[in-house]
């Protein structure tokens, strides 16, 4: 037995709401695609949707005290959808007064989550249990259009308008604002966001044997058989494998040049490092060969400037005491600076 739910959101702006929601309030005169045994336990919100939403709307307009866009998204319905064989059944056992009453307490907690998960403001809802499927109520009317016009085909099947399915689902509706942020929580939407949507209304309405489903308008797939299915996916991992394999090769072929670049790379820093060692050893060699002739030139130097003095000193032994002796003494002050210099001076007098 099928017992799925699943949510399918729609976007809304401002001056669309008074449409969207007479269709939700039921204040059209007719419903084409209706069962009129059925409407009777339709149920949801005690108080007039569109006059719910102006209030919110007047509000929202107070806090953020500017024009709101006219193109920007007010507020969405969510039409979550039950499977018809699991909602019969859960007629048949319980009754439909029961019924009605459990499926209010989820409907609040499904509508609670989605306001403290993802912050949309709840306005209402109503819960249509005598609805047809479109398209197949638009099949029944293109034939009996025929039918009118005697285009009818040989053996074609008549549809019967009792024959129709019955839509289970529900209009909740959610203003697209949040008051404590004073934000727009659409615009942060994500594709996790509706899967979110599509686990919370499991979660909401698994008492009554509903869970998780997957709405075909908000995933935008086709049910396709079994087999043409499995071929799609097929399909799928052949051209995701395809692109990973040339993606796998693209990779290795960086990969073969990177390594190509980093031996040249490699060579040249070898032959750097040698051109820097030849420099290096030539600089230590003109550095050595330099302070040598500084050292030569010095000691030479100091030789003759000791010759100089020891011949001053022989030619002034003639002279009388005193100045002999204080020749002597600048003498010895002159060897004892170049004795701190590492050379020993000995004049004799």
């Amino acid at each position: 037995m099928k017992n799925f739910v699943s949510v399918n959101a729609k976007f809304y702006k401002h001056s669309k709401a008074s449409g969207e929601m007479a269709h939700v309030d039921r204040l059209f005169s007719e419903n084409k695609n209706c069962f009129p045994e059925y409407t009777k336990f339709n149920f949801g919100s005690d108080f007039n949707l569109y006059k719910k939403y102006n209030e919110i709307h007047q509000r929202r307009a107070e806090i953020i005290k500017k024009k709101i866009h006219k193109n920007a998204n007010s507020f969405l319905d969510c039409v979550v959808s039950f499977s018809l064989e699991q909602w019969e059944w859960l007629e048949e056992k319980h009754g439909n007064l029961k019924l009605e009453q459990a499926m209010k307490i989820m409907m609040k907690k499904f509508m609670t989550e989605i306001h403290e998960q993802h912050h949309l403001f709840p306005v209402g809802y109503r819960l249509h249990a005598d609805e047809g499927h479109m398209k197949q109520y638009e099949k029944y009317q293109e034939q009996q259009e025929r039918i009118k016009n005697g285009e009818l085909k040989v053996d074609e099947e008549i549809f019967k308008h009792e024959s129709l399915t019955r839509n289970i689902h529900a209009h909740v509706i959610f203003y697209n604002f949040d008051f404590k942020t004073k934000t727009s929580p659409l615009r942060k939407f994500t594709r996790k966001t509706w899967i979110n949507f599509q686990e919370i209304a499991g979660q909401s309405f698994s008492k009554a044997g509903f869970f998780r489903g997957i709405s075909k308008d908000l995933t935008k797939k086709t049910h396709l058989k079994k087999s043409d299915f499995v071929n799609k996916k097929l399909a799928e991992m052949d051209c995701e494998l395809l692109a990973i394999n040339n993606d796998v090769e693209q990779k290795k072929q960086e990969l073969r040049h990177l390594n190509t670049e980093i031996a040249e790379s490699k060579t040249i820093l070898e032959l750097l490092e040698a051109e820097i060692k030849d420099l290096f050893s030539n600089f230590k060699l003109r550095i050595s060969k330099y302070a040598k002739s500084l050292l030569k030139f010095d000691i030479k130097a100091l030789d003759e400037n000791i010759e100089q003095l020891q011949n001053l000193a022989d030619e002034t032994s003639k002279l009388q005491i005193e100045s002999a002796q204080t020749i002597v003494e600048e003498t010895n002050l002159l060897a004892k600076w170049y004795k701190k210099s590492g050379i020993n001076i000995k004049l004799n007098l």
